[in-house]
């Protein structure tokens, strides 16, 4: 039996029947966002479902076991991997990949805010241990010696760096084995709008570990890769960064070349040599600084007496990407032959990373008597072998001199940044020309009197080359 009067029956009838109806939007309203996009795990991965369309799958690279949605992000939880975060417009795409102190159960809103629910090992007295079987006999696991299971890997730090290696503070004593991968990497914080509040993880090189102690283990690096001092380190299951073909782009250091490739001509008993000098600095941004003695040729023959002389020098800037390089270059040119003597400009082309697959092309024109001549052209082709062997093919032809190598571009110290060393035996062929004046007879053709006078000779040296190309890095 009511106890409320009939107005106050009344009003509760209304107040329950619009609590109602504002429940019944709310739900409809959840229904249709919810039918709108559904996030779920499948394995490695997290599976985004949208009305009309085929389902997305985007793979995480760790057990994915349950996922939070909150604004235009989804945070995917991966136990002992840590956690990922995903943002979700336009495009889905992982953002964040961390660990955390411990396992990563799931996530969930407090006021706004992502929180984290974490499993951690603790250990207490076994007499403070609460028993939850009600006097029940427990039925324990067999014994097994401490040596048996591995602990739990834990993240450690890179404590001394050398040439194509790291030392990390992870050891036997944290389950570091030979040929573990090794990810190297620091966090910085991530944007993610209001409520974010996650850090973002940078690889920095990702490496094989192959000497290990109880608390130590080397790391060995690709061609290139350096991390600092104090990087974060941790075991993963992502592959290694080193790439023969497209090893990063190093800066932030000096380079000086010196060539040399002695020429024997054939038939005429001279000597010849091309030689080539060069300087230039790498800056951590993506600009290089050069100056080239382009190739400072000098031959010689014993019969004749020409000479064949050619040098110069050029000056240049680049925009030096790791992909590409295109670079302009300013500078002189003097030859014997004055077809090919003034004023030059240079042009630089590369496609391919540096140390790697790459194909290097160079233009250069003299400028004399106010017209611009052809001065000449070089280009370089670098196979990778190893990742300290490279096969190079490379040639120059100019209107006073040519030649064709093939190499062997060794990396002999260093991993290919600061104290790195280079040396490339080269054998091909050559060919120099030259034109000097020279004594010769003639015949007045209206007196039919000879006389001796000044002609102008041009000869070529040309034969086989045996050289080497010395690189450093200092």
């Amino acid at each position: 039996m009511s106890i409320l009067a009939p107005d106050t029956r009344a009003a509760s009838v209304v107040w329950v029947v619009g609590l109602a109806a504002t429940v019944a939007c709310v739900v409809g309203f959840a229904d249709v966002a919810h039918a709108a996009r559904t996030l779920r795990t499948e394995g490695s991965a997290l599976v985004i479902a949208t009305d009309g369309a085929e389902p997305l799958r985007l793979e995480l690279g760790c057990g994915a076991v349950s996922v939070l949605e909150s604004g235009n992000a989804a945070y995917v939880a991966c136990g002992r991997d840590g956690y990922v975060v995903v943002s979700l417009a336009p495009t889905p795409t992982v953002v964040t990949r961390s660990r955390a102190e411990g396992d990563v159960l799931g996530f969930f809103l407090v006021d706004g805010e992502v929180w984290v629910r974490l499993a951690r090992p603790e250990a207490r007295p076994l007499g403070q241990v609460r028993s939850d079987s009600g006097g029940a006999p427990v039925v324990m696991a067999p014994m097994t010696r401490a040596n048996d299971a591995k602990p739990e890997v834990k993240e450690g730090k890179v404590v001394e760096i050398a040439p194509g290696k790291a030392i990390v503070s992870l050891g036997k004593n944290h389950g570091v084995d030979v040929s573990d991968t090794m990810a190297l990497f620091a966090r910085v914080p991530a944007l993610m709008g209001p409520g974010g509040g996650v850090m973002r993880v940078e690889t920095l090189a990702v490496g094989i570990v192959t000497v290990v102690a109880d608390d130590r283990a080397e790391v060995a690096l690709g061609s290139n890769e350096e991390v600092p001092v104090g990087t974060l380190a941790a075991k993963t299951r992502e592959s290694p960064t080193a790439s023969l073909l497209r090893p990063p782009r190093t800066g932030g250091h000096f380079e000086v070349g010196l060539g040399l490739r002695p020429l024997i001509p054939i038939g005429t008993g001279g000597f010849g040599v091309v030689a080539a000098l060069s300087v230039g600095y790498r800056f951590q941004l993506p600009i290089a600084l050069s100056f080239e003695a382009i190739p400072l040729a000098f031959g010689f023959g014993a019969e004749d007496g020409v000479s064949a002389i050619h040098g110069g020098f050029i000056g240049g800037l680049s925009f030096d990407g790791e992909f590409f390089e295109v670079g302009l270059g300013l500078g002189y040119v003097q030859s014997a032959d004055t077809d090919v003597s003034g004023f030059a400009f240079a042009q630089t082309a590369r496609l391919g990373p540096r140390d790697g697959l790459n194909v290097l092309v160079k233009n250069s024109f003299v400028y004399r008597e106010s017209k611009f001549g052809y001065g000449g052209t070089s280009a370089s082709f670098f196979i990778p072998l190893t990742s300290r062997l490279q096969l190079v093919l490379q040639g120059e032809g100019a209107p006073d001199h040519g030649f064709g190598d093939l190499g062997l571009r060794i990396r002999a110290f260093g991993n290919g940044r600061h104290g790195s060393w280079y040396f490339t035996p080269l054998v091909g062929g050559g060919a120099l020309s030259g034109r000097d004046d020279v004594e010769c007879a003639k015949t007045d053709t209206a007196t039919g009197t000879a006389f001796v006078s000044t002609c102008k000779k041009r000869s070529t040296y040309a034969g086989p080359t045996v050289g080497l190309t010395v690189e450093w890095r200092p």
